[in-house]
């Protein structure tokens, strides 16, 4: 994968091999140009520092058969393809060495700002290539989370009560009223306060009451159920970087006129909040046998 990375950024290299000097005199070659090749025929320039045991390979030569020299002898190669750092090579992995320039202190200087200036280059390509990717992950997973919400809006609609539970259901609907709460609230009313008797109706849903609350606790989990599928479906997370849409939620402390339309109308100063009786609240514990009835006042009302 290096080989292939270095191998793809070798026509960008090109840049850095003009700016030395060809005339430089022996004494002024700090350091040397070099285009080493694999024995795969991968391709890596960069510079090699001048040193004795170098220039006993060069020889004054423009051209090294890498075959003629001892294979563990190594070779550090610096700005390998104007990237930073170095990369050490044994000559038995190498097929050839040319020598493509001689530079000189100033010819360095020349190269190192060629080669920030490749380096910004390829960083502004590595960004836009990595936004590309995040744009495709993006997509696939906005795919994705469509596909899964329309496969849990098609399970929740296959979501049914069993027959049994669906007719007492029917007969007393809990969204019309029909809760444990109502029993409870139909004691306290009956026997506590002793001011209403049940109707009909009700004193038929208080006979069936057993058989009416297994259809009931079976109902409640199944809208409970289709409740958090939905949440699951609709509250996703947005990614970072996206915008939502003004209209999409409220801010109460700074609502926009559009917004501010939307808002409930406040309540009037003293007006309680509204309650609610919770599906789950516990029945009332009865009367003990020995217990007294309240005694009703003078008027002829209980307390």
């Amino acid at each position: 994968m290096l080989a292939s990375k270095f191998r793809s950024q070798g026509a960008l290299a090109v840049i850095l091999l003009a700016g030395f000097s060809a005339g430089a005199s022996a004494d002024e070659v700090v350091s040397y140009a070099v285009r080493a090749v694999t024995n795969k025929g991968t391709e890596f320039t960069g510079r090699v520092p001048r040193t004795e045991a170098f220039d006993e390979l060069l020889k004054d030569q423009e051209f090294i058969d890498a075959a003629k020299v001892d294979p563990d002898e190594r070779l550090k190669v610096a700005g390998v393809n104007g990237l930073n750092g170095s990369i050490t090579f044994v000559f038995g992995d190498l097929r050839s060495v040319q020598i493509e320039g001689r530079l000189t202190e100033e010819d360095l200087e020349q190269r190192r700002e060629s080669e920030a200036i490749l380096r910004q280059r390829r960083l502004a390509d590595e960004q836009e290539r990595l936004r590309w990717i995040q744009l495709r992950r993006e997509a696939a997973r906005k795919a994705k989370q469509q596909e899964q919400e329309q496969a849990q809006r098609e399970q929740a609609g296959t979501l049914v009560l069993p027959e049994k539970y669906q007719v007492w259901i029917d007969r007393f609907p809990p969204d019309q009223g029909w809760i444990p709460a109502r029993k409870a609230r139909l004691y306290y009313q009956t026997v506590i306060l002793d001011n209403r008797p049940p109707t009909d109706e009700e004193r038929a849903w208080l006979d069936a009451y057993d058989q009416w609350k297994p259809a009931y606790d079976a109902w409640l989990t199944l809208e409970k159920l289709k409740l958090e599928m939905q949440d699951d479906a609709e509250n996703v997370p947005e990614p970072s970087g996206t915008v939502v849409s003004p209209g999409a939620s409220i801010d109460p402390a700074e609502p926009t006129p559009e917004q501010r339309k939307k808002l409930p109308p406040p309540l009037e100063p003293g007006v309680p909040e509204p309650t609610k009786v919770s599906p789950e609240a516990p029945e009332p514990v009865p009367l003990k046998p020995y217990a007294t009835e309240p005694k009703p006042l003078k008027d002829g009302t209980r307390p």
